[in-house]
């Protein structure tokens, strides 16, 4: 899973807590959740990380890069990619433990 977002982006702040659990959640499945920040300034960035302990693999990209090549259009976007291919694009914050994320998530290993 790819997902974009930003320390200064309400929703974004709001579903890192379920995200970082949905990680741990499904890491022994083989699931690997990379936070991509679009934060200009480094040290606002690294302060946010360790003030909120996020405990996901993050790469600060403040060109927006990244995220402009997948289509990115606002925050927080993710991208639920399996065999490197895009199987859902999920635009703004959810809770990631929901029962219907959960769900999908299991069906989409099964099929894998």
């Amino acid at each position: 899973m790819l997902n974009f977002w930003e320390t200064a982006c309400v929703p974004c702040v709001k579903e890192l807590p379920s995200l970082s659990d949905f990680a741990r959640a499904f890491r022994l499945q083989g699931v690997v959740v990379v936070a991509i920040g679009g934060d200009e300034d480094a040290q606002k960035y690294s302060r946010f990380l360790s003030d909120h302990h996020v405990a996901l693999e993050t790469y600060r990209d403040p060109s927006r890069r990244i995220g402009k090549s997948f289509g990115t259009y606002m925050y927080p976007e993710t991208y639920i990619i399996q065999r490197r291919r895009i199987v859902r694009k999920v635009v703004g914050g959810i809770d990631w433990l929901s029962d219907h994320m959960g769900s999908f998530v299991r069906t989409q290993l099964a099929h894998q």
